[in-house]
């Protein structure tokens, strides 16, 4: 069992509590456990508090105590419940024989036709590889969730042929312990066996299933202000002084849904991501054969705009020269990468920098803007509930600039609703961009703008990238957009371009998928990020690594999630500037 503090007990903080930090929060890994703890720096502090023997009482009376005193009590209980702290002398490693191995959810297992396996993942960008000995290559077999150590080591004493050395119990909980720690994560361990947690009534604890990717934390660092607890969150510094290349981006740190379908794909019926985004506006009536100025903001690595402009002009070849096509992007590395693949568009491709919140787009400018999961990356606001009636009235408010404040006043109805939650986080830049596009299009001209979000839920941090990235309340930009005269309806991304959810995809995540590439190159195969069906990754490979061999892949229907994305998560708001379409 987990110890328990005692009151006036002397605890110190576990050796195997590793620390790491993102976004200005602290996330602590139990390198023996696999427990996974997120906190905030005066937390963590506490807890440091604890780096040699401490009586809970003399901490909590220190003068430099990094929390209120009323709330030691109950932070010490929970850092004591996960492990964090622990009792001055105790082996924790104890603990391990009566607790249950549960494989780690996305590592892959690479099992040749000699019986040699090797044990993969990717961390912070390297890709971790173990090669078990054949008594370790049984007892991973074996690892079920429903057995414990202690039976997991009974069964490999009773398969050891006779004559040989079995593993003792301290040889098993050694290699848990190096399976289970940050580096690697193969292994978590659980108090209770798997087949007992149920969904509702007794869920599994999320750590089974999770992975810790992050960069160490230094606790001499000065304190950082974690994005969430900011009053105005960016991504522009992050875009525009990114010099990564393209390919790197969107391949290994920011991978969009777009990416993962811009060549033909089955689950696009045989179409690319720009392709089916052409025929779904052709057939809304956005786009002509009598021509239009179309602009993209934010273009990725151009694929969506050759994808498009390829169908454009396969539908309507002789029509091509009465279009035109603008890409406006903040990054530099990304505009460049942009005018290398789109040299030989079938449409002259312009280019221009600038960033979407704060460029002018001109007057009726546009027939069709189109932007595609980019504006998650626009400003967001963070407001407490009793604010919002302040900023509405005309208060200042500590650290909201003037033209973010003017902007919710500009359109009230995002504030007005009835049950405002106690926090809540509005996307104003999306809403800056919509008040320039209601300028730059022409009568009768559309916009596409699509991210991941949802109808009626405010905004939430992405917190698996190296940026900040939000949700996107899609009725909040309704609203803006009726404000200024525009009429907008809600699409579902998978409903608007015509996927097929049925066809099945490889299902993983950035590090499962970087040992993959590691293991295909070693065979000799290449490896792009797209959305692979198992017939595509079969080929991918080739016949040197056959996906016989591969264990731990998942392959999931389309609608439920294609690498480490869910496509329902998507969706679209279409916008449209009412009055006669310009005469071309």
């Amino acid at each position: 069992m987990r110890p328990e503090p005692a009151g006036g007990a002397t605890l110190v903080r576990s050796p195997h509590a590793s620390q790491f930090a993102h976004m200005g929060f602290v996330y602590v890994y139990h390198d023996l456990f696999g427990y996974l703890l997120k906190m905030s720096r005066d937390v963590v502090d506490l807890l440091n508090a604890f780096a040699t023997p401490r009586r809970v009482e003399e901490v909590a009376a220190s003068p430099d105590l990094p929390v209120e005193p009323e709330q030691v009590a109950e932070l010490i209980a929970v850092l004591v419940g996960q492990s964090c702290l622990v009792p001055a002398g105790v082996d924790e490693a104890a603990q391990i024989p009566e607790l249950y191995p549960v494989k780690g959810a996305w590592v892959l297992c690479v099992r040749d036709p000699g019986g040699a396996v090797q044990l993969l993942t990717s961390r912070r960008g390297a890709v971790v590889r173990e090669t078990p000995k054949a008594w370790e290559r049984r007892l991973w077999d074996r690892i079920d969730g429903n057995r414990s150590v202690r039976t997991l080591h009974e069964d490999l004493e009773a398969a050891t042929p006779r004559g040989r050395v079995p593993p003792t119990l301290d040889d098993v909980r050694a290699t848990l312990a190096r399976w289970v720690h940050h580096e690697r994560q193969f292994v978590r361990l659980s108090h209770y066996p798997m087949q007992m947690y149920r969904p509702v009534a007794f869920p599994m604890p999320p750590y089974l299933r999770s992975t810790m990717p992050y960069e160490p934390f230094d606790p001499s660092s000065p304190p950082e202000r974690p994005l969430l607890e900011r009053r105005v969150v960016t991504a522009t510094s992050h875009y525009r002084d990114d010099t990564r290349a393209a390919t790197t981006r969107f391949d290994d740190d920011e991978t969009t849904l777009s990416h993962l379908f811009r060549e033909p794909h089955a689950g696009l019926r045989g179409r690319s991501w720009g392709g089916a985004l052409f025929e779904a506006l052709a057939a809304l009536g956005a786009l002509q054969p009598t021509g239009a100025r179309i602009l993209e903001i934010g273009g990725g690595t151009g694929a969506l705009a050759n994808g498009f402009l390829s169908a454009l002009a396969a539908r309507w070849p002789r029509r091509v020269g009465r279009f035109s096509y603008t890409i406006l992007d903040l990054s530099p590395a990304l505009g460049r990468h942009q005018r290398g693949a789109l040299a030989d568009a079938p449409v002259p491709v312009a280019f221009v920098p600038g960033d979407a919140e704060r460029a002018d787009l001109g007057e009726a400018a546009y027939d069709l803007v189109i932007s595609n999961e980019m504006i998650g990356d626009l400003g967001v606001v963070r407001l407490q509930r009793e604010e919002a009636a302040r900023v509405l009235s005309g208060d200042e408010l500590p650290d909201l600039p003037a033209e973010l404040a003017d902007v919710l006043r500009r359109h009230p109805a995002v504030l007005a609703e009835e049950h405002l939650p106690d926090e809540l986080f509005l996307n104003v830049g999306a809403f800056r961009l919509l008040e320039r596009l209601a300028r730059a299009l022409a009568p009768g001209g559309w916009a596409y703008l699509s991210e991941f979000g949802d109808e009626h839920r405010f905004p939430v941090l992405s917190e698996h990238l190296d940026h900040p990235e939000f949700s996107i309340h899609f009725d909040h930009l309704r609203r803006v957009a009726a404000d200024l005269g525009l009429e907008a309806r809600f699409e579902e991304v998978v409903d608007l371009l015509g996927f097929d959810g049925t066809v099945e995809v490889l299902a993983s995540t950035r590090g499962q998928f970087s040992a993959l590439r590691d293991v295909a190159r070693r065979h000799g195969g290449l490896l792009e990020k797209r959305a692979y069906t198992r017939a595509e990754l079969a080929a991918a490979l080739g016949p040197r690594l056959p996906l016989e061999c591969l264990e731990g892949l998942s392959f999931q229907a389309l609608a439920r999630r294609v690498m480490g994305l869910a496509p329902t998560d998507f969706k679209a708001l279409l916008v449209h500037r009412p009055g006669p379409g310009r005469a071309h």
